[in-house]
């Protein structure tokens, strides 16, 4: 019984993984053990010897080996069956056993189908044919039987101790170092793209005002390629450590709980968790919050400018009203995709809203308002050092490939200025933005 296992599956349905596994401990295993004898007879005894020394024997011991061997994946095929049908007996709850079959397949990324030839050779039947036999022994309604197989909303499920071994994921240490690592690959990622694009147009089309503004042009996205990829890679592996953690799958996406765009710490987000629609509803689930929000208790879904580091900066923000006790919070979202999302994944909001419905109610535990500071525009004295070390170690390049490749001096004045706009570009969006104006109510 796996943490991810017990945290992924609903309770019924871990009841039913238990009773498959105890069946396999009760049932008999007269047809294994028949094949596993019936193998020792032939071949490790001087039956072997008999049976090669007769014409074509040896053909006659391969095919022997051949039929043993498919008797014994085609037993342990029925007793899977078996299994199966003992578990949905045990319990009483066919269901659990149909939907845990299908969650388990989708979490470990598998198919319901298999191949026929690979399913000759594996011991197990596939998960859709395990599914239909149960179907039909309790005589469910296929309809039934699709929607148990979709559903992504496992209910509520066995609680575990904390396990003290498993470190925790999100910490404001590693959003330092991620920030780290964006700031320093943004910083040598500008001297890196002034020298390559420098180089490219020595080697096509040399010197020109033209070509120096098209190479500003691709400087400057090339840089933000390189901090784009060095973080996205990061967050891939925080996601991946997640959804192992929370037994979820989704997409990581970081949230910051409060109405106005603010920075927590110096960042823009002050959780990161897993997010997907499940059941009709919208579901968060990170290392401390839990937030699975009925469609009905959506107060309104607007766009803030939350996200001053970047040129698009409109953000998904959610106003909620909490069942409990009517109080109405938001929160707003922050996809951390290579790519700007932030459009789909409010269009993908505003379509939940409109065309779902659940009957499970809004469930929302460990989400608290966090203070955080409000935004404050990069100033240029913060610009001037970043820009002295890209240019600094542009220049350090630069001038052995000038002196020894004897590259006129326009190679060095490209190379520094395609740097310098490079990281004039990254602190740009910072520089430039406000703050959006928020009314305040006025008490009489």
């Amino acid at each position: 019984m796996t943490a991810p296992l017990v945290r992924s599956l609903s309770k019924p349905e871990v009841d039913a993984v238990a009773a498959h596994e105890l069946a396999h401990v009760s049932q008999s295993s007269r047809g294994q053990w028949t094949a596993l004898a019936l193998a020792m007879a032939l071949f490790g005894t001087p039956l072997n010897v008999t049976l090669l020394s007769l014409p074509d024997g040896l053909l006659a011991a391969i095919l022997l080996l051949l039929v043993v061997l498919f008797t014994s994946l085609y037993s342990s095929r029925k007793h899977e069956f078996a299994a199966d049908a003992y578990a949905a007996a045990l319990t009483g709850d066919p269901r659990a056993m149909i939907s845990s079959l299908a969650r388990i397949a989708r979490k470990n990324k598998t198919s319901l189908d298999m191949n026929v030839a690979v399913e000759w050779l594996s011991t197990h039947p596939s998960t859709r044919k395990r599914i239909r036999a149960l179907a039909a022994a309790s005589r469910l309604d296929p309809t039934e039987v699709e929607s148990l197989c979709s559903t992504d909303d496992p209910g509520p499920s066995y609680e575990l101790p904390p396990d003290e071994s498993v470190a925790t994921v999100f910490t404001p240490a590693w959003q330092t170092m991620n920030a780290g690592a964006y700031g320093w690959t943004a910083l040598f990622g500008c001297s890196v793209a002034g020298l390559s694009l420098a180089w490219l147009l020595y080697k096509t089309t040399g010197a020109g005002t033209l070509q120096l503004l098209l190479g500003i042009a691709l400087g400057s996205l090339l840089t933000k390629g390189f901090a784009a990829a060095v973080i996205a890679r990061n967050f891939a592996r925080m996601q991946h450590k997640l959804e192992a953690k929370l037994g979820v799958s989704g997409r990581l996406v970081g949230l910051a709980a409060d109405s106005e765009p603010r920075l927590y710490g110096g960042r823009r987000f002050s959780d990161a968790g897993i997010l997907w629609f499940g059941d009709g509803r919208l579901c968060y689930r990170s290392e401390r919050t839990s937030i699975n929000l009925n469609p009905a208790d959506i107060v309104d879904l607007t766009r803030v400018a939350a996200s001053p580091s970047n040129w698009f900066r409109l953000m998904p923000m959610v106003r909620f009203r909490r069942p409990e006790s009517g109080d109405v919070e938001a929160f707003i979202l922050h996809p951390v995709d290579w790519f700007p999302t932030q459009r789909h994944l409010f269009n993908s909001l505003q379509r939940w809203r409109a065309s779902e419905t659940s009957t499970q109610a809004s469930s929302i535990a460990g989400f608290n308002r966090v203070e955080g500071q409000p935004f404050a525009s990069v100033r240029v004295g913060v610009l001037i050092p970043a820009l002295g070390i890209s240019l600094g170690a542009a220049l350090i390049a630069a001038i052995p490939l000038v002196l020894a490749l004897h590259i006129g001096w326009w190679f060095l004045w490209y190379a520094l200025a395609i740097a310098a706009c490079a990281q004039i570009f990254m602190f740009l969006p910072s520089m430039l933005y406000r703050p959006p104006f928020v009314p305040r109510s006025v008490d009489a």
